[in-house]
């Protein structure tokens, strides 16, 4: 948990270099542990998990678990070759311009996030349900393959306020829209074909923009 606590704390120091009252890191202390009564489940009982774990705050704890509604980042490619092998690529390139570090000359939220780089193996009754790389700590999933059925990640779309409108609608009630990364796990987990995971994709409301890269088991998909 050292690594979260130290990305936190990075997170922390930008914002108060934004806001050097505090009031932002303050404001996410108070408010957004309501939120994680909110979230559906199992999500919100798992950031209670990891929050009570770790000893980070509850409320900084969600801020992680929502990255992706505040920081559209990630790229990926998915293609076919001449056999007809499926082949998916993805990067995980969160933190892009939050905090630059002279002396190292990288990005400092990046830093922070490599070594929370996880693999993943989603088990039921011993079996292998699905695998993710994803970071610790983060209970949605970005990135994924349901063993030969289909594979998954989620990617930026650049829109003018990303999916803070999603984050607010949600906080004042609004909430018939799905959390990017809540819904490529429930996809991994429930969808059971390429053509299942297309559809629950395609006809599931989001609360931030997205494009979903969906490769499957047949030449085409």
């Amino acid at each position: 948990m050292f690594q979260l606590i130290s990305l936190i704390q990075a997170v922390r120091n930008l914002a108060n270099a934004f806001v050097p009252s505090g009031k932002l890191i303050e404001l996410v202390d108070i408010t957004l542990p309501l939120m994680a009564n909110t979230l559906p489940s199992p999500f919100g009982e798992e950031i209670k998990g990891i929050a009570e774990v770790s000893g980070v705050p509850l409320g900084e704890v969600v801020l992680f678990n929502i990255f992706y509604e505040v920081s559209i980042l990630c790229t990926s490619v998915v293609a076919e070759d001449k056999n007809g092998n499926l082949l998916h690529g993805r990067n995980l390139d969160f933190g892009l311009f939050m905090g630059w570090d002279v002396k190292d000359k990288s990005w400092i939220i990046s830093e922070k996030l490599k070594p929370l780089v996880v693999n993943l193996d989603f088990r039921k009754n011993s079996q292998t349900v699905f695998k993710s790389t994803n970071f610790a700590g983060y209970v949605g999933m970005l990135t994924g393959i349901k063993p030969h059925t289909f594979t998954l990640t989620m990617n930026v779309r650049f829109s003018l306020y990303g999916g803070y409108i999603g984050i607010l609608e949600w906080i004042m009630g609004q909430r018939d829209g799905m959390w990017m990364s809540f819904l490529t796990r429930s996809v991994l987990e429930n969808a059971n074909s390429y053509e299942e995971a297309k559809r629950q994709l395609a006809e599931t409301k989001m609360l931030a923009p997205a494009y979903f890269i969906l490769g499957g088991n047949q030449r085409g998909q």
